[in-house]
């Protein structure tokens, strides 16, 4: 989890810390390796992790793609949600 954590820092550095872009919260870092471990390991603890931090997510990502995620990980639907997680993030806003 610690390198997933380490590439999204690298992937978008102005989001390490306490950035605090378009949803007045800092994007949760942390909360996004860990649901992508989840996802990545065909977890079912995927689903209530997501939707402990679907609210944080909104303002980061884009509402068509989180809306895509949600269906995908309610569904159990794990492959697609982590390969579509993975694309988000490498589409976040860089500095």
């Amino acid at each position: 989890m610690t390198d997933l954590l380490q590439a999204i820092e690298q992937a978008m550095p102005e989001f390490a810390g306490a950035a605090t872009p378009v949803s007045g919260k800092p994007l949760p870092l942390a909360d996004i390796a860990y649901l992508q471990k989840l996802l990545d390991a065909d977890d079912a603890e995927a689903l209530r992790h997501f939707n402990t931090i679907a609210a944080d997510l909104k303002g980061h990502f884009d509402a068509d793609k989180l809306q895509q995620l949600s269906r995908h990980i309610s569904r159990y639907d794990f492959e697609p949600a982590s390969e579509l997680l993975r694309e988000i993030v490498c589409q976040l806003p860089s500095a």
